[in-house]
């Protein structure tokens, strides 16, 4: 949609030409619908047929009025569209030339040369890094390549992840990732601001930053999870990294967990994120390695004083097309991050669960936010139906994980079971907790089964 509005602007720019110079620019736009429809559709050949008709129409084009920018950069717009980039730059160059003594156009050429070059680095990024299974190193590589064009939450959080694949082998890059992850959160949060101020709310100061530990909040109620595994002391193991020889000692602190209850937030995004409401600018995250920018609406801060809404999923969710807010009076979520991933389901979400057990047996006011099980074996369904109790259906809402950036749910008073990653000596992504883990073994183990049903 974005590319057809771009081409009607475009026309408004054109110079003093004939009807059929005109007709001829407005079958290039025809075929370039038909190509990138083509294109998108997995149809090459078609897609080709059309790119070919509209070279020959761009020909017979520039021999009406060869110094008419309007056919140069419809086609510049046309091969970006079916991403040959090379070519589409060409067009932008000569479009840019012609356009010389109008200082606002030259500038926008120069912004879609600009485009156009990040795109066909990210293509290329693409084809190298093959769904994981590429050269990662030279993925990395490319992906500082886009950052020197736009530098987004987006590329950030990319390098983070590329970083942490390759420091599998070196754990030399575990301390780039953390920080490219917290600077992707940081744009991501700042460019969130720059939404709630476009939206004319004004934001309390002392209320105005990311939070990862909610315990450091006054205003939120906390409450120490005791149990006998609570007590389990610093543990760890050594490592050998075969390539390098070198024998590391990695060393786990285990923290507490704790149930946070918290008034009057939002719920937003595919990882659950609980973000305060009106003028409460505050962001609760459960670390830094979640992609924020896929979880809360965000502006463009990146690409101008002026920034517009910014869309991360490409316009996979039309406006419109979302869920309204939903109110809750009283919720318990334990939606969190890539819950519906089988390592995060079994490590966060099911401790949590198991954990407040006894507050969604005793108040039948508390709904549960539970991720949706979209999975192909359908494994959450099975674990919540091996959980040693049951939740009533009227009191679960099952979490869409496979939805946009938007808010969710408003809740009144949300409880908030949360399990903080361990310290470690070494930088390690998203280990999970040893208590986490020891409730779930303990809750599902056979003798644990056994009990359950003699009581």
């Amino acid at each position: 949609m974005f590319y057809f509005i771009f081409l009607s602007l475009i026309l408004l720019v054109s110079c003093s030409s004939t009807k059929d110079y005109d007709g001829l620019c407005n079958e290039i736009i025809r075929l370039n619908k038909v190509a990138s429809a083509m294109h998108n559709a997995g149809n090459p050949q078609e897609a080709s047929k059309a790119i070919h008709s509209a070279e020959e129409t761009f020909k017979n084009a520039i021999k009406i009025d060869r110094e008419n920018p309007q056919a140069y950069l419809n086609m510049a717009v046309f091969m970006l569209n079916v991403q040959k980039f090379d070519q589409s730059i060409k067009y932008w160059v000569v479009a840019k030339e012609k356009l010389k003594d109008q200082p606002d156009l030259v500038e926008m050429c120069d912004e879609k040369i600009k485009f156009t070059r990040f795109g066909a680095i990210s293509k290329y990024r693409d084809i190298t890094y093959n769904s994981g299974q590429g050269n990662i190193t030279e993925t990395l590589e490319l992906a500082y390549q886009q950052l020197e064009f736009y530098r987004t939450p987006e590329i950030l959080f990319d390098i983070a992840t590329f970083e942490v694949m390759i420091s599998e082998r070196d754990f030399s890059f575990a301390e780039k990732a953390e920080t490219h992850f917290l600077e992707a959160q940081k744009l991501s949060f700042d460019s969130w601001i720059a939404i709630k101020q476009q939206s004319q709310i004004k934001c309390d100061n002392k209320k105005k930053y990311i939070s990862y530990d909610m315990k450091n909040e006054i205003d939120i109620k906390i409450q120490q999870v005791n149990n006998n595994i609570q007590s389990i002391k610093t543990y760890g193991s050594l490592l050998k990294v075969e390539n390098e020889e070198l024998v590391i000692d990695l060393r786990f602190d285990p923290k507490p967990i704790y149930i946070a209850t918290i008034n009057n937030v939002l719920i937003s995004g595919n990882d659950g994120v609980i973000i305060g409401d009106k003028n409460d600018c505050r962001i609760f995250l459960p670390h830094k390695y979640l992609n924020l920018a896929l979880n809360v609406p965000i502006a463009a801060i990146w690409a101008g004083p002026q920034p517009v809404p910014y869309d991360p999923f490409k316009g996979k969710f039309p406006k419109g097309s979302l869920p309204a807010v939903r109110y809750l009076t009283k919720a318990i979520s334990v939606s969190g991050f890539a819950s519906s991933a089988y390592y995060h389901f079994v490590t966060e979400c099911l401790p949590q669960l198991l954990i407040i057990q006894e507050l969604i047996e005793k108040d039948k006011e508390i709904v549960v936010l539970i991720p949706k099980d979209t999975t192909s074996n359908h494994f959450i369904t099975q674990f919540l139906e091996l959980l040693p109790f049951t939740i009533p259906k009227n009191q679960t809402i099952f979490y869409e994980s496979n939805l946009s950036n938007n808010i969710r749910f408003f809740v009144k008073s949300l409880i908030s079971v949360q399990i903080p990653q361990p310290n470690s000596n070494v930088p390690v992504h998203t280990i999970s907790s040893a208590q986490a883990l020891l409730t779930v073994r303990d809750s599902f183990s056979f003798s644990s089964q056994i009990n359950n049903n003699n009581n």
